[in-house]
């Protein structure tokens, strides 16, 4: 038994596009996600997106190991080992990176199936339409069906002599690729050719659609998109914070107490009275601020930070206590220092 490696960017056999496919997190639970935040749950913009892929691997797995769809190909196991991104998706989308076990002769025999008499022109037209460079598209593609074979029989060989992973993942792709086509499988049931928007002859179109959609509902069944972004209740965050954080309608009650004492005391004393309101006017207007500053750390906390548990992470103390903590002293230190300057009599 041999081990080999390819990518759906040689073998598009599934789709697991996350920016031009059907996996685009936002889109694909948009509803759901505006719902949550309309029933007054606090959703974190951004979502883990290793994790989201790691998922979806699962998900390609399980349908390969439940359909074998390859096994007519001589693959005896598949495994899908990880989703590949690229820097940026101006060109390319994500694709599936995957092993299979062959038996040792798996290359002898699917040389002996692609040579045959009757295979000979579908193959030959197949390398010449994907295989060949032409204005704007460059291939790395073997050019002919013999430079693909001595390609293959130079891996069986020579293992230790192949020295780019990427030369094994066009060999092997190419060789599953015009398997593939060669196969009756990509007939429908009149008898017609499956073909792609250009018209020209598909041979993946039923088995990468049929593919793809099995791992999409069973992606879309055992998953939510609570599952890969934090999606949190307000009131149970609002709970935390009025027990351990900032608490400012005790501190306006106090001022607010502080104030009627001193107009009591001023009765009489119109100046004093109107610098009094105005003090208090003012301090009411910074308490207001300071209540806006708190809800900008909490918008800012969700928006940096996206653990499973957001209240139990609330709890701890890190640098979200801290900025807080900072900001009661703060707000202590001026009342003592700066705002007690109100209440002097000149």
């Amino acid at each position: 038994m041999r081990e080999f490696e390819s990518t759906s960017q040689i073998f598009p056999l599934v789709d697991v596009g996350t920016y031009w496919g059907r996996y685009e997190f936002e889109r694909m639970w948009y509803d759901y996600i505006e719902q949550d935040r309309e029933e007054g749950y606090i959703v974190c913009d951004d979502y883990d997106f290793d994790e989201f892929k790691k998922a979806l691997c699962e998900s390609v797995q399980r349908v390969f190991d439940k359909e074998k769809p390859l096994e007519k190909y001589g693959v005896k196991a598949f495994h899908a080992d990880k989703i590949g991104s690229p820097r940026e998706y101006n060109f390319m989308d994500d694709w599936l990176e995957f092993r299979v076990e062959v038996d040792d002769d798996w290359f002898d025999k699917s040389a002996e199936i692609l040579r045959k008499p009757e295979n000979k022109a579908l193959v030959d037209k197949y390398i010449h339409d994907h295989w060949h460079s032409c204005d704007g598209f460059t291939s790395f593609m073997p050019y002919d069906l013999d430079e693909l074979l001595e390609n293959a029989f130079g891996l069986r060989d020579h293992p230790e002599d192949w020295q780019f992973s990427r030369e094994e993942d066009r060999t092997v792709g190419g060789i599953l690729c015009l398997l593939v086509h060669v196969d009756g499988r990509m007939e429908n049931e009149d008898g017609d050719e499956e073909c792609d928007k250009s018209g020209s002859f598909d041979p993946f179109k039923l088995l990468r659609d049929e593919l793809s959609d099995l791992v999409y509902e069973d992606f879309t069944g055992c998953h939510t998109h609570s599952d890969f972004m934090t999606t949190v209740d307000r009131e149970e965050v609002d709970k935390v914070f009025k027990k351990h954080y900032l608490k400012f309608d005790s501190v306006m009650d106090g001022i607010a107490g502080d104030y009627k004492k001193y107009r009591e005391a001023m009765a009489g004393n119109e100046s004093s009275l109107r610098k009094a309101e105005r003090w208090f006017e003012a301090v009411s207007r910074e308490i207001d601020d300071y209540k806006r500053r708190q809800d900008e750390i909490i918008s800012a906390y969700f928006d940096r930070f996206a653990p499973k548990d957001e209240v139990k992470k609330l709890i701890k103390k890190d640098e979200i206590v801290e900025e807080l903590h900072d900001l009661r002293k703060e707000f202590d230190k001026d009342r003592e220092f700066k705002w007690q300057g109100f209440w002097k009599e000149k």
